[in-house]
């Protein structure tokens, strides 16, 4: 049982983080993506590597460890944040993993909460690109290891007029193509948010 102050605290948290949001909006209004398998939670987080930046998309669950009011799935908007608890907008996208969970961390503990413990985990990804000379393009939605090849085939795979050989990849940060190497021995893996633009080949 908690004591008299320890109760205080949680009241006055919890009363805190209702005034936080919106008249008429809870929390889970901000979550109304369909939540994935746990499994798939596990490999997404596992194919993240340590300096991805988030993006537009992108889905986070951030868990606030003992204040189960804090803890949640949380979106990040076209802007590049997230709307969070107490502490209202923060900067996520372009942020890595650690930026996002340090941020969180310091201005939670700056009048919220002694030492608070965050962890930062993908939920689900912004979606991938597949353009030009194949039967589908348009966009679709990113799975963690997805490759070049898988890609195209999500696609519906190359048109005749596809050159093998004319294939361009876009990373979401950057501003230009880079041509993918004919030498496709090692496949080459593709990131939330990648454009691919398959070229024509000339008869």
């Amino acid at each position: 049982m908690r004591s008299k102050p320890a109760r205080r605290h949680y009241l006055g948290l919890a009363l805190a983080v209702a005034l936080s949001f919106p008249i008429g909006m809870t929390q889970g209004a901000a979550q109304t993506a369909p939540r994935i398998s746990a499994a798939n939670v596990v490999a997404a987080n596992a194919s993240v590597p340590g300096d991805y930046r988030f993006g537009p998309g992108d889905r986070l669950r951030i868990t606030v460890y003992g204040e189960t009011a804090l803890t949640g799935e949380y979106a990040i908007t076209s802007g590049g944040l997230i709307s969070f608890p107490l502490i209202g907008d923060v900067e996520a996208g372009n942020r890595t993993r650690g930026e996002i969970q340090a941020t969180i961390h310091d201005r939670l503990a700056a009048g919220y909460l002694n030492d608070p413990r965050v962890a930062v985990e993908v939920v689900d990804f912004r979606n991938f690109y597949v353009l030009g000379e194949v039967n589908k393009p348009g966009e679709y939605p990113y799975r963690p290891n997805i490759s070049l090849e898988q890609a195209v085939a999500t696609a519906g795979g190359f048109t005749y007029r596809a050159s093998h050989k004319k294939i361009l990849v876009r990373h979401n940060n950057e501003d230009s193509y880079h041509p993918v190497p004919d030498d496709r021995s090692n496949p080459l893996m593709l990131l939330p948010g990648d454009t691919v633009k398959v070229g024509e080949r000339f008869f």
